[in-house]
C-alpha cells in the first residue's frame, strides 16, 4: 500500500510540474513576441497602394502624377518628352471607392536584361543589326506573327505579344544566341500588339505579371473583337494617345511619321504601369466607343441582328437596319468571313471582309484559307454594271483585312472602316449565292 501510494503521489507531482513548465513557457513566449513585434514595427515593409478600378461610383482624388508615376525623359532634337509632368500637379482623377485590383507581384524567375535600345524602322538606328517585333524588317532577328516571319518555332504564338513573352522567359544562353550582336529593338508601325511586344522585351518585369491583360489588349486591336472592357480600353489608349482628347496630346505636338511612332512607344513604355493598371485615367479615349459597341452587341443579342451562318465555309451574314461597328460584327459573327447587310429604304448596302486571323500566322486557330475576292467583284459587276460612280470593289487577299463592297472605289487604312457604300439593286439571294459559290471553289492562295 505504501509503495502504491508513493507511485500515485509521484505521478501527480510530475503532472503538476509539467503544467507549471508550460505556463512559464507561454509567458516567456509572449514577452519575446512583444519584443519581436516592436522591432518589426520599426522595420515595416512598404507595399504599393491598391489600384482603383472604376465601377461607376466615383470620388475625386488629388494625385501628383509626376511624383507617383516616374517617367523617362527623352533627349531628341525634335522634341523633349517628359511624360505626365506637363499635367497639373494636382490633377483631379475619377477613381472607385469600392473595388481595387490585387497587388501584382514581380516575376520570381530571373530575366536576362540585355542592353537593347528602343528605335523605330524609320529612324537611323534601324540601319544597324536590330531585333524587329510585331512586323518585319528585311533582315535580323524577328519575333512576329506576321506572314513570312522569322520567329523560332519554339516561341510562336497567335500574337506577337505572346511570342515576345515566350522569348522573355527563355534561357539566357538561348536569348543571347538568338539576338547575336543586335543592340536595337524596333517595330515598323504603331499599334497595341507592337507596344505590348516591346514591353515584354524591354521591361519583362512589368509585362510578365500582366500577361493576360497584355494578350487581351493586343487581341482586341489585332483581331477586332471585344473581350473585356479593360482590354478594349488599353487598345484605344494606345491608338488615340496623341489625339486631341488625350491628356498627354501635347507630348507629341508637331511630330509625324517614324518620330511620332517612336515618341508614343517611348512614352507608353515609361508609363506602362499607369496605362495597364489604371486605364480609367484615360477614359475620354475609349468610353464613348465602348458604350456604342456594348449597346450594339446587347441589341444584337436581343434580336436587332439577323445572323445567318454557313458554318462549313466559315461565312456569316449579319443583317441589320442600321449601321454597325466592325467590332460588333466580328464579335457576333462567330465566323472569319463576315458580311454586313444593311437594309435601307433605298435598297441593301453590302460590305464583306475577311478577318485578320486568316492573314496572321496563327498557332491555335485555323481559319479557312482566303479566296481572292477580285474575280467575285468582277462577276458581280457583270450582272450589276457600275452606276453613278459606284461599283463592286475588292481588295487583294494580301491585305490584312480585304473587303468587297458596292460603292465608290477608294483606299482604306488598316483597321479603319471609312469607305462609302451605295445601295445595290441586287437582292440578297443573288449576292449570297454568288459568295457561297465563290467560297466553295478551290483555294487560290
Amino acid at each position: 500500500g505504501e509503495r502504491a501510494g508513493g507511485r500515485a503521489s509521484g505521478q501527480a507531482g510530475g503532472r503538476a510540474s509539467r503544467r507549471a513548465g508550460r505556463r512559464a513557457g507561454r509567458r516567456a513566449g509572449e514577452r519575446a513576441g512583444g519584443r519581436a513585434s516592436g522591432q518589426a514595427g520599426g522595420r515595416k515593409k512598404t507595399r504599393p497602394p491598391a489600384l482603383p478600378l472604376t465601377t461607376g461610383k466615383t470620388q475625386s482624388l488629388n494625385l501628383s502624377l509626376a511624383q507617383s508615376f516616374p517617367v523617362l525623359s527623352i533627349s531628341r532634337p525634335s522634341a523633349v518628352l517628359s511624360g505626365l509632368h506637363r499635367l497639373s500637379s494636382t490633377q483631379t482623377i475619377c477613381t472607385s471607392q469600392e473595388h481595387t485590383l490585387p497587388f501584382v507581384p514581380e516575376p520570381k524567375t530571373a530575366v536576362v536584361r540585355r542592353s537593347l535600345q528602343l528605335s523605330h524602322s524609320g529612324l537611323p538606328a534601324a540601319k544597324g543589326l536590330h531585333l524587329s517585333v510585331d512586323g518585319m524588317t528585311p533582315s535580323g532577328p524577328n519575333l512576329s506573327h506576321w506572314p513570312g516571319n522569322r520567329t523560332p518555332a519554339a516561341w510562336k504564338a497567335d500574337l506577337s505579344t505572346g511570342i515576345c513573352l515566350n522569348f522573355s522567359r527563355a534561357d539566357a544562353a538561348e536569348q543571347k544566341n538568338f539576338l547575336g550582336d543586335a543592340s536595337v529593338v524596333l517595330n515598323d508601325h504603331y499599334d497595341t500588339d507592337g507596344f505590348c511586344s516591346l514591353l515584354a522585351i524591354l521591361h519583362p518585369e512589368v509585362a510578365q505579371p500582366r500577361e493576360e491583360l497584355l494578350l487581351l489588349a493586343a487581341a482586341t486591336g489585332d483581331f477586332g473583337l471585344l473581350h473585356t472592357w479593360r482590354g478594349f480600353a488599353i487598345d484605344r489608349i494606345v491608338s488615340h494617345l496623341a489625339s486631341p482628347a488625350s491628356p498627354v496630346a501635347a507630348e507629341f505636338h508637331n511630330l509625324s511619321g517614324a518620330e511620332k511612332c517612336f515618341a508614343r512607344y517611348q512614352w507608353l513604355l515609361a508609363n506602362a504601369r499607369l496605362v495597364l493598371d489604371q486605364p480609367e485615367h484615360f477614359a475620354a479615349l475609349y468610353k464613348d466607343e465602348l458604350a456604342l459597341i456594348r449597346g450594339q452587341i446587347d441589341a444584337g443579342l436581343r434580336g436587332a441582328v439577323a445572323l445567318t451562318h454557313h458554318r462549313d465555309l466559315g461565312f456569316a451574314i449579319l443583317a441589320t437596319t442600321g449601321n454597325a461597328h466592325r467590332m460588333t460584327l466580328n464579335t457576333l459573327a462567330g465566323a472569319y468571313r463576315v458580311m454586313h447587310l444593311q437594309n435601307t429604304a433605298d435598297g441593301p448596302l453590302y460590305r464583306f471582309h475577311d478577318r485578320t486571323e486568316s492573314w496572321f500566322e496563327m498557332v491555335t486557330k485555323k481559319p479557312p484559307l482566303r479566296r481572292d475576292l477580285r474575280p467575285l467583284a468582277k462577276a458581280l459587276n457583270q450582272i450589276e454594271p457600275p452606276q453613278d460612280g459606284a461599283q463592286w470593289c475588292a481588295d487583294a487577299p494580301t491585305e490584312p483585312i480585304p473587303e468587297i463592297y458596292f460603292g465608290p472605289k477608294a483606299t482604306q487604312q488598316y483597321g479603319e472602316d471609312t469607305r462609302q457604300l451605295r445601295s445595290s439593286r441586287l437582292p440578297r439571294t443573288t449576292v449570297e449565292g454568288m459568295f457561297v459559290t465563290h467560297f466553295c471553289a478551290a483555294p487560290t492562295l
